[in-house]
């Protein structure tokens, strides 16, 4: 008798899996936030001209905090390509082989020296600013990832809302 039983467990359990009932379990995407931000540009008017100063928003935000999922082994600036895609940003970008990382040139039509020498884009992420590329920081659920243009190559960042 005990064998019959193992033998129509096993056949229930086959049966289950061959017409495809078994129950999956699917782990939630993991996320992470992306925003990206001019405001230092504001906050500098007399270096921009005015052509550069109407094709900006007004309040200074080119992509508000945008959720978006991510996959495993992703970098910041996989998160970007796809945020600003989804949004219909245009941007630029280069790969920089000396330092194996990919550089952003512009958004929105927002360009490096825009704004002087000391102008162009930087990335932070969850308040700090990476020493490394923006390809090479491999997203964490959960990250805040902010590109922000600077005038002063960062020095005026320090008070740019978090």
């Amino acid at each position: 008798m005990k064998l019959k039983n193992i033998f129509v467990s096993l056949l229930t359990v086959f049966l289950l899996f061959a017409c495809g009932c078994e129950k999956t379990v699917k782990s939630e995407a993991d996320t992470c936030v992306i925003l990206v931000s001019c405001k230092s540009v504001l906050e500098n008017r007399d270096m921009a001209g005015e052509n550069l100063l109407s094709a900006l928003p007004e309040n200074g935000i080119i992509l508000d905090e945008f959720e978006t999922e991510f996959s495993e082994g992703e970098n910041a600036f996989d998160v970007l390509y796809k945020a600003l895609n989804e949004n219909n940003i245009h941007f630029e970008y280069s790969k920089a082989p000396i330092y194996n990382s990919i550089y952003i040139e512009g958004i929105a039509n927002l360009y490096e020296f825009d704004l002087g020498e000391l102008s162009g884009w930087l990335y932070r992420v969850n308040g700090e600013f990476p020493e490394y590329g923006c390809s090479e920081y491999i997203v964490k659920p959960g990250d805040r990832i902010e590109f922000l243009y600077t005038c002063s190559r960062g020095e005026d960042l320090e008070t740019e809302i978090n």
